[in-house]
């Protein structure tokens, strides 16, 4: 975040430090340090944030706890010896209802003098109110960044992609991921998924391995396919594209290919009133045939999942147990139930 023009809170900022003779440091919510002092020496937590532009999770889980983003007033905050986190004195930034930032003040004294108090207020006000001149300018930003993922979203966009990169001051180089849930700071689309610019080796993605960021349009496609096949009843070994296997295949069929079009028994087992015939025949398939296996899945007696199997083969004519057209019903079945899920 550019720092604004007109107000003066590093000097502010450097007065309370001087006065306190402690570190001040005013951060945003993504905790983002905006103005700090240089006045005492910084403990480690702080230095992390500094260098890795992350707040350790640690700390993050104790300002949960404390509910500092909906404290009133400054709430003193205790060391973490583990992650060598001083305490705090934490005064949470505010325009009208919406939480902008915080101002943190190291202190190992459990005591604030009214006159410190009253210049940690008035530093706060000055945050504040230099924050609220920038608020308008970020909300502007958004706006179009939310307009050029779309643009990449719907398709490949190199203009839309350079224009990105300069409003972002990221590498042209830039890859991305798209998750399922919020892991970072990255950007947030539509239908609760968020691209990940730059994504550390090693991230598990829905979207699967890292693409260029004008191909963004496929790897929301993708990260919608993982979530919807995983919905579907899919279990890779980890929630990634990448993992699916068979489950790809089932995503791209084309629209006009129905699941009776692979085997003409997935309708009779669909069409049942009754769920267990339908049950039995996707587990058979999923243990490869495994009776025990099938029947410890199912919680049945291996007498009951051999009327069941024979119940199958009157219904829907196919043997579970032997028919060369098995692996022709798994995706048939597969196929249904992917399209059945919203």
């Amino acid at each position: 975040m550019a720092l604004p023009d007109g107000h003066d809170v590093q000097g502010s900022v450097d007065d309370l430090a001087e006065l306190l003779g402690q570190p001040v440091l005013i951060e945003d919510v993504d905790a983002r340090p905006l103005w700090w002092s240089a006045q005492g020496a910084a403990d480690g937590t702080r230095i992390r944030t500094f260098l890795r532009d992350a707040v350790d999770p640690a700390a993050r889980e104790m300002m949960r706890r404390l509910k500092l983003a909906t404290a009133k007033g400054a709430i003193r905050t205790p060391a973490l010896p583990e992650i060598d986190m001083r305490s705090r004195w934490c005064q949470p930034l505010r325009i009208g209802p919406t939480l902008v930032g915080y101002l943190w003040i190291v202190d190992d004294d459990d005591h604030l003098e009214q006159a410190a108090r009253d210049a940690i207020t008035a530093c706060a006000r000055r945050a504040e109110t230099a924050l609220a001149d920038t608020l308008g300018e970020a909300d502007s930003r958004q706006r179009r960044r939310r307009a050029l993922l779309e643009r990449l979203r719907e398709a490949p966009d190199e203009d839309a992609a350079a224009e990105l990169v300069v409003l972002e001051g990221i590498s042209p180089e830039v890859t991305v991921v798209v998750l399922d849930q919020h892991r970072g700071r990255g950007w947030e689309l539509s239908d609760h998924l968020w691209v990940q610019p730059d994504p550390l080796p090693g991230l598990v993605a829905a979207s699967g391995a890292p693409l260029p960021l004008v191909r963004l349009g496929l790897a929301v496609r993708r990260a919608v396919v993982t979530r919807k096949a995983m919905a579907a009843g899919a279990t890779p070994d980890r929630p990634s594209y990448d993992a699916l296997g068979l489950w790809q295949l089932v995503a791209a069929a084309p629209d006009d290919l129905q699941p009776e079009d692979i085997h003409p028994g997935v309708a009779a087992l669909r069409g049942l009133t009754r769920p267990e015939l339908l049950q039995t025949t996707e587990t058979l398939l999923r243990t490869g045939g495994d009776i025990i296996a099938a029947s410890e899945q199912l919680h049945v007696h291996r007498t009951t999942l051999y009327y069941r199997i024979e119940r199958v083969a009157e219904v829907a004519g196919v043997d579970l147990r032997g028919d060369p057209r098995l692996p022709d019903l798994d995706v048939a079945l597969k196929l249904a139930r992917y399209r059945a899920t919203a």
